[in-house]
């Protein structure tokens, strides 16, 4: 990888999450504002940083072994990453489970069964 695809690479992703999670937020009935959940100018920063050490240490490694690397061992330098890591994780976990019941209901739920009425149902 170049120089330049390396300090390109998820730059578009780490603007979108940091403005997102980064942003002072109005609580609507009180009026008073929630605390950010990460520092959006430290995100940018450990981000660049990462990379670079990632690159130098986890050539071979795949994605789940670089982040559990992470938590682990790098979370005190590099806090606003290991939340957005956590926070990343959440919710491709709350949507795969919301995707697989949705799943199951169309099983369940077909066409053809949509049909059965109570008068085919009594023949059955």
């Amino acid at each position: 990888m170049d120089q330049e695809t390396t300090s390109n690479y998820g730059k578009k992703e780490i603007d979108v999450i940091s403005e997102f999670f980064g942003k002072i937020k109005m609580d609507p009935s009180t009026k008073k504002p929630y605390a950010t959940i990460i520092e959006k100018e430290c995100l940018i920063i450990e981000w660049k940083i990462f990379k670079q050490y990632a690159l130098t240490n986890f050539k071979s490694s795949n994605q789940k072994q670089v982040w559990n690397h992470l938590h682990i061992n790098l979370q005190k330098k590099f806090p606003n990453l290991d939340k957005i890591f956590f926070i990343t994780n959440v919710i491709l976990m709350s949507s795969a489970i919301c995707k697989r019941g949705f799943s199951q209901m169309n099983l369940i739920k077909t066409d053809l069964r949509n049909l059965l009425g109570t008068f085919i149902e009594d023949f059955v």
